[in-house]
């Protein structure tokens, strides 16, 4: 009997004992709630793109996004075609991108237009709600090929199929202001291995990218690519885009209007020829987070 009870007091106080050093523990672990709060901001963006530009934005570790992006023609003044809906497609991409980490994001995709591309984007630093860190930073980059028939390379049939490749890199500086207003500013780079005399190997760019809240999940959004470099003989053109993003905490939806059919980063800064609005193409992009 006594050593029943000797028992039963050893295991009582050893459970006293490791509950109370739980609880310190636990207690030690509380954020005190003088200290700054240096958490990320909530959702800057809601998607991990804004009509062709990327944001700082990602899939949490573990997490996949789908991507659906879609250009129609050139907005006709034939009320029959419904502003170029009904007319066909002019390009579309479909894509998947995976969270390797919460700040590591991987994806792949591929365009009616013939290209294949994988990408990488890298948060460096996030914007904290405390204001410590007044920004984030991220690295995107992709590489890009171009798939199409033989037939289009004529002037490179004796190169290797390496010039087949393009590549595009950047820093996203993104700064949200308010539960309202995200800005981003983008300096970027574009490399072609091979391309007509016509156009530039080496193209530099600047990208501003805006979001602000007017309802609720909707937003109005807008996009400004600017190229740096110019081609001699070729009008390159910027590309802009306006629009509206309606989201929810799987989907986000975004229709705009723009001057480019193009989809990837470096066909918009080195092919594009079409002026600001001055051939509207309407637009649509569909993320699927899961």
């Amino acid at each position: 009997m006594n050593q029943n009870i000797k028992i039963f007091r050893a295991i009582t106080f050893s459970s006293i004992f490791i509950f109370s050093s739980i609880i310190v523990k636990v207690q030690g672990q509380t954020p005190d709630a003088s200290e700054p709060d240096n958490r990320p901001v909530k959702n800057p963006f809601d998607a991990s793109s804004l009509v062709d530009q990327q944001t700082v934005v990602s899939p949490l570790a573990g997490g996949f996004e789908f991507n659906l992006e879609h250009r129609f023609l050139e907005v006709s003044n034939d009320p029959r075609q419904l502003f170029g809906i009904l007319s066909g497609s002019s390009n579309v991409r479909l894509g998947v991108n995976y969270g390797i980490t919460d700040r590591i994001m991987i994806g792949v995709g591929a365009s009616y237009d013939g290209y294949q591309d994988a990408l990488l984007k890298i948060a460096i630093l996030r914007q904290t709600r405390s204001g410590s860190m007044p920004v984030s930073l991220s690295y995107y980059g992709n590489i890009l090929l171009d798939s199409r028939d033989q037939s289009v390379f004529d002037e490179y049939v004796k190169y290797p199929d390496v010039y087949r490749l393009s590549y595009f890199n950047e820093l996203i500086i993104a700064r949200k202001f308010n539960k309202t207003f995200s800005l981003e500013v983008a300096p970027n780079v574009s490399y072609y291995n091979a391309v007509d005399s016509a156009y530039n190997n080496l193209t530099f760019g600047l990208s501003f990218n805006g979001r602000a809240k007017v309802y609720k999940n909707i937003a109005v959004i807008a996009v400004y690519d600017q190229q740096l470099t110019k081609p001699k003989t070729i009008n390159i053109q910027p590309i802009g885009a306006a629009g509206l993003e309606i989201g929810t905490s799987t989907h986000s939806f975004q229709i705009y209007v723009t001057n480019s059919s193009l989809i990837h980063n470096q066909t918009d800064y080195v092919f594009n020829t079409n002026k600001v609005f001055s051939k509207p193409i309407l637009g649509f992009n569909l993320t699927v987070r899961f």
